[in-house]
């Protein structure tokens, strides 16, 4: 295997008709290479094969002819050079295990998904490996600062390929790249995957906050202002680092794409979903009605992660004050104004340096895991 593109017939498939797997195949097609996307649901599949169009998660994409679109699994995934997998990270076992049969030998698998596994507490390259019983060094995972609607669009995009061969991370690297999506390479698996799952918890304060100003133009008050949204999210990606060092991560990655980058732009934009949810939740609104209301249909990885991230930092031990917060907002009701008392009364400590506690070398080892 070499950094270059072998040739333009290799096939490629992507696993998953959400937002952001449309996109990547729409990417990849447009850059002339032979896609194949796997849509669950065949009534969707036959939509898209006759208006080139995703209406139901990206309506404003086109998609085009080098893109192949089923809801056949193996059509998709036989002989497929690279495989993309695509899907919320609570389905990632589940679709992996329907798909292990089809898959080429040393074919690569690359996760664009991001999220933790409840439960288990695995990141989804570990599912990946766990499901399809092959090398780490045939896994790649991808993330970064990328809405699927800016993608699509071909607006100036970075993210990161990350895997513990640095052939198969440039591969991956040289699959993705275009003029105007750009793709940087690392090691830190664990902390590319980490950043890209956390950051949508602590999106979900930005979102709270910025609902709380929005109640605050209604001549409301609330406790907050673009002060404290500032404040989380630098505690928060100090928060998911901390989380990260203690699991064999490296600092630095969290303050780059997949971790910084990627928070930047989820808790900002327009499109991020993580941010909305926030936003719907300071106004008033309950989960039920923001699934119905406001996604529908769609997936707010942050929901889920908050408390599988909430869990996980009790299972270890790690302090993560915005995480346990928000989990308690979203999981318990807890009222946002005592949230945000209760995050800032809490008993003065420096700005850095304090995180590990103390972990049993058994379940560490069990969570890094070898990926």
């Amino acid at each position: 295997m070499t950094g270059r593109i072998r040739n333009n017939n290799q096939k490629i498939a992507v696993i998953g008709g959400g937002s952001w797997g449309t996109a990547l195949a729409v990417l990849l097609g447009n850059k002339g290479l032979n896609t194949h996307l796997w849509v669950r649901r065949e009534e969707l599949v036959r939509e898209i094969q006759n208006t080139h169009i995703n209406p139901e998660y990206l309506s404003r994409a086109y998609i085009p002819d080098s893109v192949t679109v089923s809801s056949v699994m193996s059509d998709v995934v036989n002989n497929a050079d690279l495989t993309i997998v695509v899907v919320p990270s609570q389905y990632m076992r589940a679709v992996v295990k329907d798909m292990k049969s089809h898959l080429m030998d040393k074919a690569i698998v690359c996760s664009a998904s991001k999220g933790i596994e409840m439960g288990s507490f695995k990141r989804m390259s570990q599912v990946l490996r766990e499901e399809l019983g092959i090398s780490r060094k045939h896994i790649a995972v991808l993330s970064g600062p990328s809405h699927a609607e800016e993608v699509c669009m071909g607006k100036a995009t970075a993210v990161v390929s990350a895997s513990s061969s640095n052939k198969v991370a440039e591969y991956v690297q040289q699959i993705f790249s275009t003029s105007t999506f750009r793709v940087y390479t690392s090691r830190d698996v664990r902390g590319v995957e980490y950043g890209g799952a956390l950051k949508n918890v602590v999106a979900i304060g930005a979102g709270i906050c910025d609902g709380l100003q929005k109640i605050d133009l209604e001549d409301r008050q609330s406790s907050v202002g673009d002060n404290a949204k500032a404040s989380l999210l630098t505690r928060g990606i100090e928060e998911m680092a901390r989380m990260g060092l203690y699991l064999g991560s490296r600092k630095n990655t969290f303050y780059g794409l997949s971790g910084w980058g990627d928070l930047l732009v989820t808790a900002y934009s327009r499109f991020g979903r993580n941010r909305m949810v926030g936003e719907c939740l300071a106004m008033g609104m309950t989960m039920e009605q923001i699934k119905t209301e406001k996604l529908q249909g769609m997936v707010s990885e942050g929901v889920e992660t908050a408390r599988a991230a909430y869990e996980l930092s009790r299972t270890i031990n790690v302090e993560m004050p915005i995480t346990e917060q928000t989990y308690k907002v979203i999981y318990e009701g807890k009222d946002i104004e005592t949230a945000i008392h209760d995050l800032m009364s809490r008993i003065p400590k420096p700005e850095h340096g304090y995180y590990i506690k103390g972990i049993p070398k058994r379940l560490l080892l069990a969570l890094k895991g070898r990926t």
